[in-house]
């Protein structure tokens, strides 16, 4: 019998970045919210970390896609057109989700069927250590200053209708 499609979808895209990788599976292996499946998309990776964590990872909830190099835009694109989750979150190589994320930002989706996706403030870390937290979201706001962050959680359904991200 076949498990039920979960409500989550989290498609980390990577291209050499195996070094970080690990981290980013444990954030979301590490949320607080359980419904979710983890898609990776080895795009094309050639530096030979990489390439030896591919050869043998195996997490919990996770599955790798491998592809010729394409691009963030086309790895990421072949995650939603993977992905069985009504919710997707693109989540890079090398950042963590704080561990209540997904929890968080589905009761939002969850509570107002007309948004399109809930996105977050971020903090950086590692070399630059700040904080980000846009004041406005707005449509004339978001196109000049593109504030929302890569990872939110966006319906599936919206991203198919637009036809994913541009390549």
């Amino acid at each position: 019998m076949k498990a039920p499609n979960p409500t989550v979808s989290v498609i980390i895209p990577c291209y050499n970045l195996g070094a970080y990788l690990d981290q980013a599976v444990q954030s979301v292996l590490d949320q607080t919210f359980r419904d979710f499946e983890i898609i990776i998309i080895d795009d094309g990776s050639t530096d030979p970390v990489t390439r030896y964590f591919f050869a043998s990872y195996r997490r919990p909830k996770t599955r790798i896609l491998h592809t010729p190099n394409q691009g963030l835009a086309k790895a990421r694109n072949l995650g939603i057109e993977e992905a069985r989750g009504c919710y997707i979150s693109c989540l890079d190589a090398d950042d963590l989700f704080e561990p209540d994320f997904l929890r968080r930002t589905v009761e939002v989706l969850e509570a107002n069927p007309s948004l399109a996706f809930a996105s977050c403030w971020l903090k950086t870390f590692g070399d630059r250590n700040f904080e980000w937290s846009p004041t406005a979201c707005d449509f004339p706001w978001l196109l000049a200053e593109d504030t929302v962050c890569t990872a939110a959680l966006t319906r599936r359904a919206v991203l198919v209708e637009v036809g994913g991200f541009d390549c």
